[in-house]
């Protein structure tokens, strides 16, 4: 990340009003190095790569430089280039840099915006890279929520991770503090040099809740345990609420761990030892224990952690004081074998989806059991009594409840990191969040059972066997599968030409940094039903599956990739579909470079890039950049063309003109000159702006929207409707692209009015306005109504022959058969 910097990121950092800690959470997200380099750029004025901020930092630090000598000028994206840079920690872990650039911070003076976790993070990444005494000295100066002051403050005094010369004892007194400012009981260590997590007790003998009461069953699942289940056990064994029956369940460990597992079960006349007749994972463990518990509640318990003696009975008690109430969960803190606390990026007390504790009956009969896949059905499980049942019925306990060891045996150590999550995790959650909203809509039962056909997709690797079956497809499209990105409209509706088309079908997601967003947002419902329903393929980047052809969507998509480490995909032909030229109308300024983006496409998928233009001048500029091979112009999308019958004008009188598509981003909106020239301020017109977000308000201007105006955010297909004619403004940072909006206008019957920019992609399907403002000539066309109709089927026509799915998966077919045929032995 040194050297001279690509232009287009300069430009972007030059352009971009994105929030840097957006550009942070793509970084820790997909890992991009030029996602580091923009925000390094963004941190020094455009002049600075990250070896140039680590180094100004540094000096900064060591009083070589001030402020004003630094170059460092936007303290902001300063900030989040640490956050980013502290979640991809060098061997070891090494948080020595993030640490640096966080330090470099509090010398320029940086204050981090209310709700940041700039301070937190400063701390633990100093705390990480050994830095004792700069933690010590901050703490009186830096905001932090309690949790994570007493994280802090209790691994500074940790014999392993602390300052020299730190003694259990006084790290005890502070690691009690968690417990005992919540009214809870302390906690001691057993005598001995074992792993202080296996040494944990309570300080005093608990006293046991007096009399009858209902009994609880306590599911623990094992495989191949080590020392930790016996202090697992003696949690249980220990609890205040006595009334516990203690199903310890062995998925077929094995002979050799028959002694410790018979040592385990003596430990306590409530324990049961139970084993597996084969190997089937935690959940379907749970399924078959929950059949044979006695107890009128369930709860669960991992074989490696650590229940507070009052966690039972802490959860149990709101649902017997209100029987309305079908669950409870507490919070937990997760922490090594040596009972240290911080890991860098995260908070201290989350919540633990496995401290789950329910009424057996009503709870069972309505949801059936859990998904019996290997990972992450305990947080299903839990979501879905929620979506069933109301987050108002299950009890929260905001207390810390559990101590989860994050062993080197657990299936999700290597499943998360700050920032980032496996992609398994990633299906499945979209998955199952898609159910939950169908289950939620009364589309779907809550009811799962596990010998049933699936209900809903899953990754295979979810099911133990390995990497995925499938790994060819004739197919695979790279796109941006979120709803409501304007540069990837009409994704769906080509995926699913090619799923009805016979071709095997793959997609993978990528994003542009332009439609960054802070969260990880789902794809579109009808990417998530297509693969529900077994019609595409839903590869992971890393997975081994070879393509005859990827289609990528938009250049931007690979302009901040995924180190190709990171990816075991491969094709036999990579196709970039440019819908607009390389630089920008206007300053000429660079929007994606060709030869940077050929580059990572032959390090992502081992084939050389070839480029589809939409017309010849984006051909001709793409050769301009360095484009290699560049392919005939075509126009590649999928619109249905939707005849309307109607007398007249769909506005009566006034004739109803609107637009959508203006872009939330502050560098892509029109301004308000073009606005009203486009849309005046005229009684005898109705006009209609599609303005989802709201971004009209923003625009700045010198007096209220004229009366005529109606801002409305229906769906698109809703709200062209209304229209008579249909404007498309320019994209002002990128050419000229055959809008999606305008397809879809001209498909439902409205005259599309455009920039003569777009005049060689829609010939006479569209008209343009020249000099004259463009309200002019759309008044000029309504009065003739013959010519009017005459436009609306040249539109009708144009996407008829243009954009029919059948005319999509044709030219697909064209290029995956072409490079067949270039490779036909002769």
């Amino acid at each position: 990340m040194s050297g001279d910097p690509p232009e287009f990121l300069t430009t972007y950092a030059r352009q971009t009003s994105l929030d840097p800690r957006t550009i942070a959470a793509v970084a820790l997200r997909y890992r991009a190095d030029e996602s580091v380099t923009l925000l390094s750029l963004m941190a020094s004025g455009g002049t600075l790569t990250y070896d140039g901020v680590l180094a100004a930092a540094r000096r900064v630090i060591s009083g070589e430089t001030d402020a004003t000598g630094s170059g460092l000028t936007d303290l902001d994206a300063l900030a989040a280039l640490a956050r980013a840079i502290a979640g991809r920690p060098g061997p070891g872990p090494d948080y020595t840099e993030s640490a640096d650039l966080h330090q470099a911070l509090r010398v320029l003076g940086h204050r981090p915006r209310r709700k940041d976790d700039t301070h937190r993070l400063e701390a633990q990444t100093n705390l990480a890279a050994g830095r004792h005494d700069y933690v010590e000295s901050i703490l009186p100066q830096i905001t932090l929520d309690k949790d994570s002051r007493w994280m802090v403050e209790t691994d500074l005094v940790s014999p392993e991770a602390g300052r020299p010369g730190s003694t259990e004892d006084e790290w005890l007194r502070s690691f009690n503090r968690l417990f005992t400012s919540r009214g809870l009981s302390p906690i001691g260590l057993l005598d001995g040099d074992g792993a202080r997590f296996d040494r944990l007790r309570p300080a005093e003998p608990p006293a046991k809740v007096a009399g009858d009461g209902p009994t609880v069953t306590i599911i623990m699942s094992v495989f191949k345990p080590d020392q930790s289940l016996f202090t697992a056990l003696r949690s249980l064994i220990d609890q205040t609420w006595p009334h516990l029956e203690i199903l310890m369940v062995d998925d077929c460990s094995g002979p050799k761990f028959t002694p410790l597992l018979t040592q385990a079960a003596a430990m306590d006349d409530r324990i049961e030892l139970v084993v597996m007749p084969q190997n089937g994972g935690t959940y379907k463990i749970r399924n078959t224990a929950i059949a044979r518990a006695r107890g009128e509640f369930i709860g669960f318990q991992d074989s490696d952690d650590w229940s507070h003696p009052e966690r039972i009975q802490r959860q149990l008690q709101p649902l017997l004081d209100d029987p309305a109430l079908v669950a409870s969960a507490s919070r937990a803190v997760r922490v090594t074998g040596d009972v240290i606390t911080s890991k860098v990026g995260y908070p201290t007390v989350r919540p633990n989806a496995s401290s789950l504790v329910f009424r057996r009956d009503i709870v069972m009969e309505t949801l059936g059991g859990f998904d019996e896949v290997r990972k992450s059905a305990d947080m299903e499980f839990g979501e879905r009594i929620k979506t069933v049942f109301g987050r108002e019925r299950i009890a929260a306990i905001k207390d810390p409840l559990a101590l989860i060891q994050l062993s080197h045996a657990s299936l999700s150590l290597e499943d998360f990191r700050f920032g980032w999550q496996d992609a398994d995790r990633v299906f499945y959650r979209d998955a199952i969040n898609h159910w939950h909203d169908q289950i939620a809509a009364g589309t779907e039962s809550p009811l799962l059972d596990p010998a049933a056909p699936r209900r809903f997709a899953a990754p295979e690797r979810f099911f133990g066997k390995g990497a995925p079956v499938t790994d060819a497809a004739d197919v695979l499209l790279v796109s941006d599968w979120r709803p409501g990105n304007p540069r990837c409209n009409g994704n769906v509706q080509e995926l699913t030409a090619l799923a009805d088309s016979g071709l095997v079908t793959a997609v993978v997601h990528a994003e542009a940094m332009r439609y960054a967003d802070d969260k990880r947002l789902p794809p579109a419902p009808a990417v998530l039903d297509l693969r529900n329903e077994g019609r595409i393929v839903t590869p992971a980047w890393r997975d081994d599956l070879r393509a005859r052809l990827v289609l990528v969507h938009d250049p931007e998509l690979l302009s901040y990739p995924r180190p190709a480490v990171d990816v075991g995909l491969r094709a036999d032909r990579v196709v970039i579909r440019a819908a607009y030229p390389p630089r920008a109308p206007g300053d000429d300024a660079l929007v994606y470079d060709p030869v940077h983006i050929q580059q990572h496409v032959q390090e992502l998928f081992g084939a050389p890039a070839e480029w589809l233009p939409t017309n010849d001048s984006i051909a001709k500029a793409l050769v301009a950049d360095g484009a290699g091979t560049v392919l005939e112009p075509q126009h590649l999308g999928v619109v249905n063309v939707h005849r309307v019958r109607r007398r007249g004008q769909r506005g009566g009188p006034r004739p109803v003109i609107g637009t959508s598509g203006i872009e939330p981003l502050a560098e892509d909106r029109p301004d308000w000159a073009t606005l009203l020239g486009c849309f005046p301020d005229d009684d005898r017109l109705d006009i209609r702006i599609r303005d989802v977000r709201g971004t009209v308000a923003a625009i700045e201007r010198p007096a209220p929207l004229p009366p005529n105006w109606l801002l409305d955010s229906a769906p698109l297909a809703l709200f062209l409707r209304q229209l008579d004619v249909f404007v498309g403004l320019p994209r002002r940072t990128w050419g000229p692209e055959p809008m999606f909006a305008a397809l879809t206008a001209m498909s439902q019957g409205c005259v599309v009015f455009l920039d003569p920019a777009y005049e060689s992609q829609f010939g006479d399907a569209a008209r343009y306005w020249g000099e004259a403002p463009p309200a002019t000539a759309i008044t000029a066309l309504l009065k003739d109504r013959p010519a009017f109709r005459a436009q609306q089927e040249r539109g009708y026509e144009f996407v008829a022959a243009e954009l029919s799915p059948e005319a999509f998966t044709t030219r697909i077919g064209a290029l995956v058969r072409a490079h067949d045929k270039e490779n036909e032995a002769p």
